[in-house]
Formats: structure tokens, C-alpha cells, sequence
């Protein structure tokens, strides 16, 4: 009877083709948003040249490991050797990456704008306040209280959204809701700007789930609040669990906020445009997209970008 290429040459039941190292993981923050928006791993796919590669220098040490044990090997067999090592690869290097990748800030945005305070939006901080709340279905007076402090302080408005701090795959899980944690924090951010202000929100909330209101607060379009704004530690916010809704649950209702996604549309070009031509655009708030910015101390002092003329005023 005729051996099977694996009686032939002794061969492994499985293989581990593509080694990951404990201190590799995914340092593109964007390609994490790209991750958690797709609710998948599909954006890692455009990097699959390298673990081909790796996967071919693997079999290629494995084949020189076989020849010194039995020998030169046909070519035939040689092929039918790779064929089944390759067929018999359990490595999965994308899981390993984003195993390795350390817990990251997420925003959740409730799909509400504030408008500033009172001078810009015309609207009290009580009124404000009130808004938030009756979205969040709560009666806790702590919480108001928080709102309140939330909005006093963020005094460019921006999205209303809860901050958490979890890991890439718990964010890849699929559900009907989202809960967050007492330790979590509501947080109004304007990302054009990078400005905002947060505080823990004290108590158990539970929302509806979109995954489109889902965003690494790192690699989302515009400034990072945690980061570019507060520049936060990690490890004093909890996590935030995706999960099928129960009928006791409480969910507060979360729609999409038009005016945000076009601003983060609009970051996201901005963006592109200054990574392809190198050159700024008038009106982008974003020191980091200006090459030259020096201070004006001329009344309104600030700084002034001599390529386009966008001025950041005091």
C-alpha cells in the first residue's frame, strides 16, 4: 500500500507556520478604527504579503530540516510536502496581534450635540443639562449633577459620548446593546477643536447598539480627546460590554447625529490631504496639519499659518 506524504516523511499533524512575538501587536490606530467600524478583522486582510512570506520561509526551514534527515527529495514531492504543510498551518496571526494589542479608549457617542455654552448655543446650562439627561432616561441626581458639570466645562460643545477602556476583541463581539460601566465617563468632545471634558458617570447605563457610534478614541478622525486633549493614563476606566439585551434591561435610545459623522468625514479628508500633498488647507484646526506657525502678538495674539492662513487664536 502507498504512503501518504505525511507516513512518507514523518510529517507534523499541524504546523505553526507564522510566529507573532509577545511584543508584536497593531500600532496603527486608524487601522484599529477601520477594525472596530467593520466589527471584523477584514482591514488587516491588505497585509496578508508579509505572512505569505513568512508562511513560505517557514516551509522552506522545515524542507532543509527534512532533506538532512532523508536525504535529497523529489520535486514532486517536494511540492506535495509544501502543499501539506500549508494545509496543515494553524497559525492565526491576526488574532495573535490583536491579542497582543494593549486595551485601548473607545467612545461611544449617544447621537446627541451640545452646542457650547450659553453665549454660542443661546441655550442655559440648565436646558442643556436637561437635554442629556432625558436622553439618558435617568432620574439620578448624581448623574444630573455630573451632566451639569460635564457642560459647564466643555465650553466648545461638541458630541455627547461615554469613554471606556477595553481591549480590541471584546469590542468585535455582537449585541443588541451596550453597557457601561460606573467607573466609564460621559464626556462632550470636539474633535475639530480638541477640546471637551469628562467625568464619571457613577452608575450602570445600558444603550442601544450601533456599531457605526463606535470609535477608538486614538485613531478616529480629528483630535484624540484622551490622548491630544487630557493626555490620560491608562488603566482607572472600566470596560464596556456588547451583549444581547435582556427585558429587565433599561436601554436608552441611540441614533446617529448627521452633523458628527460629516465632521468626522471631514477629518478624515483633511487628513488624507495632508498626508498626500504635504500641504495644509485653510480653516483645519489641527496643529499638527500646519507646517509653520509662528506667534502673532498683535491683538487678537495667537498663531497664524504663513502657507494658508488658518489663525488659532489665544
Amino acid at each position: 500500500m502507498k504512503k501518504t506524504i505525511q507516513e512518507k516523511y514523518k510529517l507534523e499533524n499541524s504546523y505553526n507556520l507564522i510566529y507573532i512575538d509577545y511584543r508584536d501587536y497593531i500600532e496603527d490606530n486608524k487601522k484599529i478604527e477601520e477594525i472596530i467600524q467593520a466589527g471584523d478583522t477584514s482591514p488587516l486582510d491588505d497585509n496578508w504579503d508579509w505572512q505569505s512570506d513568512a508562511q513560505y520561509e517557514s516551509i522552506d526551514y522545515i524542507l532543509k530540516e527534512l532533506e538532512e534527515k532523508f536525504g535529497e527529495i523529489p520535486e514532486e514531492d517536494i511540492e506535495e510536502i509544501r502543499e501539506y504543510i500549508l494545509n496543515h498551518d494553524e497559525s492565526d496571526p491576526t488574532n495573535d496581534l490583536i491579542k497582543n494589542t494593549p486595551k485601548q479608549y473607545f467612545f461611544y457617542s449617544l447621537g446627541i450635540e451640545d452646542l457650547g455654552d450659553e453665549q454660542q448655543s443661546g441655550e442655559s446650562l440648565e436646558i442643556r443639562t436637561q437635554k442629556i439627561i432625558r436622553k439618558l432616561r435617568s432620574k439620578n441626581k448624581d448623574l444630573r449633577k455630573t451632566i451639569r458639570t460635564v457642560a459647564n466645562n466643555a465650553w466648545d460643545g461638541g458630541e455627547v459620548v461615554i469613554l471606556f477602556e477595553t481591549d480590541i476583541n471584546a469590542m468585535l463581539s455582537n449585541g443588541d446593546i451596550i453597557e457601561f460601566q460606573p467607573t466609564n465617563e460621559i464626556c462632550i468632545m470636539d474633535r475639530g477643536n480638541g477640546s471637551g471634558h469628562s467625568e464619571p458617570i457613577g452608575i450602570k447605563l445600558t444603550a442601544k447598539f450601533n456599531r457605526k457610534n463606535l470609535h477608538s478614541d486614538n485613531g478616529a478622525p480629528g483630535y484624540s480627546f484622551t490622548n491630544d486633549v487630557c493626555g490620560l493614563t491608562k488603566g482607572f476606566m472600566s470596560y464596556a460590554n456588547i451583549r444581547k439585551a435582556k427585558k429587565t434591561d433599561k436601554i436608552i435610545e441611540v441614533d446617529i447625529n448627521p452633523k458628527f459623522e460629516a465632521e468626522m468625514k471631514r477629518e478624515k479628508e483633511l487628513d488624507k490631504h495632508w498626508k498626500e500633498t504635504g500641504h495644509c488647507t485653510f480653516g483645519d484646526m489641527n496643529f499638527k496639519r500646519h507646517k509653520n506657525l509662528p506667534y502673532r502678538n498683535d491683538f487678537p495674539c495667537g498663531n497664524k499659518c504663513t502657507e494658508c492662513g488658518t489663525f488659532f487664536i489665544d
